[in-house]
């Protein structure tokens, strides 16, 4: 179960050893001609002054551990502190004490929804480029700088809406994380060419193949939300095609960076057991000097998100030994009234055998999978049934036992104990997710519309979700003849590709 922290779902997180790395002379020069600045802060300049580092214990006072004792949750975080630098980049820095490691990222407000049309790829091709290093620190280099500095994460993610680079690290060497997101906002356009391009395209296609974005699960995707979305919105095009990654060129990566990865484009977030003061200092001597991007035309929002006018069912043919079948309703924002409902919702349908949908489905023996899940976005959401017919099933099956459970949910609700049970559990995931310094930073980075989704914030945007706005969501948002049905036709001999069979009560252009 996930909501604003879904976004993390696709990191692929980089355990780092303890091996020690000296830099050598040459690094060191290096060092010292991009700083401009004179010398990198000390690790106690960024350390809190009461932060001393824990002895090492005493191997001849080992004895039997006693039973563990679990101390009392510390409390959630206060809002966090925010601020503009000069140059446009945005700030919010979340202090989390007694915590000796630290969170630094970057989240640029550019994500594969913003590709021209023809190009899906680009976003992800440019994080890869971007993560790879710069003309002073190629990846190696990268590596190595973050290991000596004891980093225990280091990762760079794109969804539809953003793009984020972080690493969390103790808080004493926290200066190299601050120096290289820098280095990878200043200096990204000296270090390209064609070889590095050569190379991370080879990187994507791969991890296209891997998650079967070229296959028929993106296919699926694809339709989705072409059959959820009005055409022309930046969701319709954002799901990844290796045609469009093969095509792209190096004039085509450096134009999407000159539009979209400048300061003003971009807010760097630090969560942890940091000392304000000292990091400010730190942000203002590492971030300052670059140069706010040229100025760009205004995007153009998408239209608000609305109910569909009329049912629209599409069939795709698809390379696979399962037919696929998919109900699908656009449903508010990412953090808009009712978002939070949704996602309680999709856990009261299935969370028990005796929940409707998973009794109706998979305890029938009717589907071999089941899932119900809100998708949210900056621009519009999508509320997903996805099942998996038995074999001896048929699609139409699973659609009439979706419309039976459906039914059932709208005649009667879930009464106040289901729902307080759900939203408990969904407040908890947060609660958890608050010990994950990565998943703090990644909510903070998913700010929009003046909200800003501290853990506190969101703990109660769940537990204000109650039967009355379970029902009302049911009732506003998925309505019976105003859906997608989209059904995949099983073929193993089909190609990887989209071929549509049929597409009824698509709206006219």
């Amino acid at each position: 179960m996930e909501s604003s922290v879904r976004a993390l779902v696709t990191f692929c997180w980089v355990a780092w050893s303890a091996t020690a790395w000296v830099p050598s002379v040459e690094a060191q020069a290096v060092e010292e001609e991009v700083e401009e600045g004179g010398a990198m802060l000390s690790p106690e300049d960024l350390a809190p002054p009461d932060a001393a580092s824990p002895a090492e214990p005493d191997a001849r006072e080992v004895s039997e551990p006693e039973d563990p004792v679990i101390e009392p949750a510390p409390p959630l975080d206060d809002d966090p502190i925010q601020l503009v630098l000069e140059n446009g980049l945005r700030v919010v820095l979340q202090p989390v004490p007694g915590r000796r490691f630290a969170a630094v990222g970057v989240s640029y407000a550019v994500g594969s929804g913003d590709v021209p049309s023809g190009w899906t790829g680009l976003a992800h091709l440019t994080e890869h480029l971007m993560f790879s290093g710069t003309d002073v620190l190629d990846d190696v280099a990268v590596y190595r700088r973050l290991e000596a500095a004891g980093a225990v994460v280091r990762n760079a993610i794109t969804t539809v809406d953003r793009t984020t680079y972080y690493e969390v690290l103790p808080v004493r060497t926290m200066e190299q994380a601050l120096w290289i997101e820098s280095h990878r906002m200043a200096r990204v356009l000296r270090g390209l060419d064609r070889a590095r391009l050569e190379r991370q395209r080879d990187v994507v296609l791969h991890e296209g193949w891997e998650r079967n974005l070229y296959g028929w699960r993106g296919v699926m995707h694809q339709q989705r939300y072409v059959g959820v979305f009005p055409e022309g919105h930046p969701y319709t095009r954002f799901v990844e095609r290796e045609d469009d990654v093969r095509a792209i060129r190096l004039p085509h990566v450096q134009w999407f960076f000159q539009q979209h990865y400048g300061p003003d484009d971009a807010t760097l977030i630090v969560v942890g057991g940091f000392d304000v003061d000292r990091v400010r200092a730190s942000i203002e001597r590492h971030f300052s000097p670059i140069v706010r991007s040229a100025p760009a035309p205004t995007p153009v929002a998408p239209p608000p998100v609305a109910p569909l006018p009329r049912e629209r069912r599409i069939a795709v043919r698809i390379q696979h030994d399962r037919d696929q079948v998919e109900v699908a309703w656009p449903t508010p924002a990412l953090f808009d009234d009712g978002d939070a409902a949704l996602d309680v919702l999709s856990e009261l349908l299935v969370e028990r055998r005796e929940s409707p949908l998973f009794a109706g489905l998979v305890e029938s023996g009717i589907a071999l999978d089941l899932n119900a899940r809100q998708y949210s976005h900056d621009h519009g959401s999508v509320f997903v049934i996805a099942a998996v017919p038995a074999r001896g099933h048929t699609t139409d099956e699973c659609l009439a036992a979706i419309d039976a459970a459906m039914e059932q949910v709208r005649r009667q609700p879930f009464d106040a104990e289901a729902v307080e049970r759900a939203r408990g559990d969904w407040a908890r995931v947060v609660r958890l997710d608050a010990e994950d310094l990565g998943a703090r930073l990644g909510l903070l980075a998913a700010s929009r519309g003046g909200y800003v989704p501290t853990v506190e914030h969101e703990r109660d945007r769940y537990l204000a979700v109650d039967a009355d706005a379970v029902a009302r969501v049911v009732r506003d948002w998925l309505p019976a003849d105003r859906r997608l049905v989209l059904v995949g036709r099983a073929d193993p001999l089909a190609p990887p590709g989209a071929q549509i069979v049929s597409d009824e009560g698509r709206p006219e252009r």
